[in-house]
């Protein structure tokens, strides 16, 4: 239901609008089918919830049951998440020198054997100069025309 005047429908139900209010949502309810049938379930939730019979806990319930629920709570730092933490530490440990081994390798594969020093590997002599009509070239172009100046 999309209606606007749905918000009051409660608190019309429940007594807390002033006079005014009342009668402009009373009239609004005869007109609107929607508002009147939702009106009429609130209603029969009212009488409902109504005459529901009331008990009491007898004394000392609440102290019981939150002692018991405190006694069966799990000890917070058990030995399965800390061989889990300790278990992530090893995977990414073994993610990073897996990374280096194969980055080094990767390097040596591209620069060849015949390279001196370990920063020789990283210079851009690797790579094939860009074709200068394309938009590496002319990036390549105007970096190295500022170098100039």
């Amino acid at each position: 239901m999309n209606c606007p005047q749905r918000e009051l429908l409660s608190a019309y139900n429940d007594g807390e609008l002033n006079p005014g209010e009342r009668e402009r949502l009373k009239a609004h309810i005869s007109a609107c089918p929607a508002c009147s049938r939702e009106l009429g379930e609130l209603a029969s939730l009212r009488r409902l919830f109504g005459g529901a019979k009331r008990f009491t806990a007898p004394y000392g319930f609440s102290p019981r049951v939150m002692a018991h629920a405190g006694a069966q709570r799990a000890p917070r730092f058990a030995g399965i998440p800390l061989f889990a933490r300790l278990a992530e530490t090893v995977v990414v440990l073994a993610m990073i020198f897996i990374g280096m081994v194969s980055g080094s390798m990767l390097a040596y594969t591209l620069a060849g054997p015949n390279t001196g020093s370990g920063s020789s590997l990283f210079s851009l002599e690797l790579f094939e100069a860009a074709p200068p009509d394309s938009v590496g070239g002319v990036y390549l172009a105007m970096t190295e025309a500022d170098h100039e100046k």
